[in-house]
């Protein structure tokens, strides 16, 4: 007599044992015959019967009875199960046991003809790893698999954390009923031996440091100011460097006034505008802009110190939303948002920020539509910082904000760009640890799906440079600032979502 999980090594060995004889097409008869028609008939009557509900009844009490890490949820049209420790491909994994090219197909190879029967179609990835997602659908029902969160919350399998889509490779199924109607896998393994390439290691910043302001001009990646951390205490910084792609190395090519960190900035027509910050002994109400010759501008003045906003240009303008007045003391977190003339330095204000006093959220802009995305809060009379999800966009021309889709994980100091004109790579940041997890969110979808991680975990800076997408510097664990610099294609990281 077999026990539960030495079960599970002579089935996968029957797999392999089938393939031998009668190729693929036999192993996806027994799928089907032996399981889906036979020893899980009872599904099948079920799902044929109640639809939805049975999915309900049928995957509660299975999953459950085999211990499996598992989270369902409904709506009137689909109904989704995240896997997140499967039992069987646990045991194999652990006991190195690997006869069948693919364990987890089995699953697709049943219930794809089960829910083929009921009238329903399958959106499906597995890792290979242990976690999986479904949704089941009716085709007639049109729309596309949900976006990381949308339907699972926080449970979704997309978040855990062996989720790993530039690691791993992914198998994925999209209004599929069968194994053959597998997706063109994509693996970080194919990537490196000459499919779309994974982030390419540049030569290093000159020196760690992080909480600069940055931008391009004139096809160049500019750095100016910031932090870097000497003995585990800040050293603030004046310098501006330089990457130029042609010569793949940073140098030095001037000074700022001051020493100058925690700005807000955006990219202008004649370079990079500045505003707020501080120089490590005072805070800078000022604003201003780094020219082509790379020569300060002062602009005009801030109504109130600015440290750790979000912001980004829209026109002539930067928009500067949340922050805190003083960086020692997050008690001084506002809720303020407004505009800065980049020319004038006239300020506006602007409707506060819908979630309240916030600060370290990310920020981007599209067309005439300011993003911003997760961040966190201080609580005073605990003296805690509490991370959030909660994602705005507002509109110029209404002069309103909108609540969109929660960014996929509670975080703070997330860094995000613009990668195509219309969608935004959002990745980082400090969730309970510092962070490479990383996604596109889709404006036009109001979703999220993840794509290839960051190079390394951190609150880094993300900026798009002609095709490239750069991920350098920032806050890399407590007390430290790294001097890393990576690039990947804006092509990779979309076809990696």
């Amino acid at each position: 007599m077999l026990g539960v999980y030495d079960f599970c090594g002579h089935y996968e060995w029957t797999f392999a044992w089938l393939e031998a004889r009668g190729g693929k097409s036999l192993v996806h008869e027994y799928w089907d015959d032996a399981i889906n028609q036979d020893s899980q008939r009872h599904a099948s009557a079920r799902i044929l019967g109640k639809g939805i509900e049975g999915m309900k009844e049928y995957w509660g009490h299975s999953l459950s009875q085999e211990g499996a890490g598992y989270f369902t949820a409904s709506t009137e049209s689909a109904f989704r199960l995240d896997i997140h420790e499967c039992p069987s491909k646990g045991f194999l994994l652990a006991n190195g046991l690997e006869q069948y090219s693919d364990y987890c197909d089995p699953c697709i190879g049943w219930i794809g003809p089960m829910m083929k029967r009921a009238g329903f179609a399958i959106d499906h990835q597995h890792n290979h790893c242990g976690q999986c997602w479904w949704e089941f659908r009716q085709p007639s029902s049109g729309g596309l698999a949900s976006g990381i969160g949308e339907l699972a919350g926080e449970a979704d399998a997309r978040l855990h954390p062996n989720w790993k889509p530039g690691e791993q490779t992914l198998d994925s199924f999209w209004r599929a009923n069968h194994p053959e109607e597998k997706a063109k896998r994509t693996s970080s393994k194919s990537q490196r031996s000459g499919g779309a390439p994974a982030w390419e290691r540049l030569a290093d910043l000159p020196v760690g440091c992080g909480n600069f302001a940055c931008g391009v001009i004139d096809g160049d990646l500019v750095v100016a100011g910031g932090v870097t951390c000497q003995d585990g205490k800040k050293a603030w910084l004046d310098d501006i460097l330089v990457f130029t792609p042609e010569m793949r190395e940073w140098h030095q090519i001037g000074k700022l006034p001051c020493p100058m960190a925690y700005a807000a900035c955006g990219s202008i027509e004649d370079g990079i505008f500045l505003a707020g910050g501080g120089n490590g002994t005072n805070s800078l109400n000022l604003a201003g802009s780094l020219d082509r010759r790379f020569t300060f501008h002062k602009a005009g003045k801030l109504p109130q110190s600015s440290f750790y906003s979000g912001a980004a240009t829209i026109g002539g303008l930067l928009y500067v939303a949340g922050g805190t007045t003083d960086p020692d003391a997050l008690t001084t977190a506002t809720d303020a948002f407004y505009s800065i003339h980049t020319l004038s330095g006239q300020i506006e204000q602007l409707p506060p920020l819908p979630e309240g006093k916030m600060f370290l959220p990310a920020a981007a802009a599209v067309k005439e539509t300011f993003f911003l995305f997760a961040g966190a809060t201080f609580d005073a009379s605990t003296q805690k910082v509490a991370n959030s999800k909660d994602s705005h966009s507002y509109s110029v021309a209404e002069r309103k904000w909108t609540s969109i889709a929660p960014f996929p994980i509670k975080a703070r100091g997330v860094a995000a760009c613009v990668l195509d004109g219309q969608r935004i790579l959002v990745g980082g940041g400090f969730v309970e640890d510092f962070s490479d997890a990383c996604f596109i969110y889709d404006p036009h979808r109001d979703a999220y799906a993840p794509t290839v991680p960051l190079p390394y975990r951190g609150m880094a800076t993300l900026v798009k440079m002609g095709d490239y997408v750069y991920c350098f510097g920032g806050e890399d664990r407590m007390r430290h600032r790294t001097a890393l610099c990576y690039r990947i294609p804006c092509g990779a990281l979309i076809e990696g979502s």
